[in-house]
This record gives C-alpha cells, structure tokens and sequence, in this order.
C-alpha cells in the first residue's frame, strides 16, 4: 500500500506493544507508525485470559475496556486504508463502519480470509446447531 497510496502514517491496533514494534520494524523509517498500546493499556490487556473472562471476574475496568475499544473501532473506521484479520469480528465490524461512513470500500489487505458482507445469522449449511 505504500507504494500504490503513498501511505504515510499506520494506525495499529492492537493489546500488543510487541506487535506496534514489529510493525515499527517491518515498515521502516519512512512510515509513521501510530497506536494506542501503552504501559496502561498493556496492564489493561495483557492476560492469558480473555478480557470477557477478566472483566466478569472484576479483574479490570470495564468502562476503560470499553473506551479503549470504541475508540479503535473509531479510528479504524476512520482510516483511508486497511489491513487486518476479517475472522476478527472487531475488525469487521471497524471495516464495515469505514465503508458505511465513506460510502464506499477503502482499499484493504485481509491477514486471513476474504471480506464478505456481515450477516449476524449467517450460519455455515456445514455446521448442525
């Protein structure tokens, strides 16, 4: 994307300070990479359980859990391009609202597989419930 939009800035994402530095990394000097990981938001994330699990157990603050994640969800939607993992459903969801608030579809690189439309009760004929 660097190349073709002239891509100047990157907004990762993430829980990870590891996956913002390997970010760093692999695009260079010329890319100014932005996120919101942080020492906080790090203490905040970082668990071997699921933050679904930590909040209900009292382990961490919802009402941050839920900041931090609506503002990335604001800042994805809000990016001229996209890269991510559309198994995710936060980054569909963060895809989505981009192509809702543009009105049409930012170029993207999917990490996983295809974009598709989302369809909350779109079941796979494959899987019996």
């Amino acid at each position: 994307m660097v190349g073709r939009y002239g891509v100047r800035s990157v907004f990762v994402a993430s829980d990870s300070e590891e996956v913002v530095e390997e970010a760093r990394e692999m695009l260079g000097s010329g890319i100014d990479v932005v996120s919101l990981a942080g020492k906080h938001r790090n203490l905040m994330f970082d668990s071997n359980l699921y933050i679904e699990f930590r909040m209900q157990m009292g382990l961490t603050d919802r009402r941050a859990v839920t900041e931090s994640s609506l503002l990335d969800l604001m800042l994805l939607s809000h990016s001229d391009y996209f890269i991510g993992t559309f198994s995710s459903a936060f980054s569909a969801v963060a895809y989505e609202l981009s192509v809702a608030s543009k009105g049409y579809m930012p170029p993207y690189i999917s990490l996983d597989i295809p974009w598709k439309p989302f369809l909350p009760f779109d079941t796979d004929p494959d899987v019996s419930m």
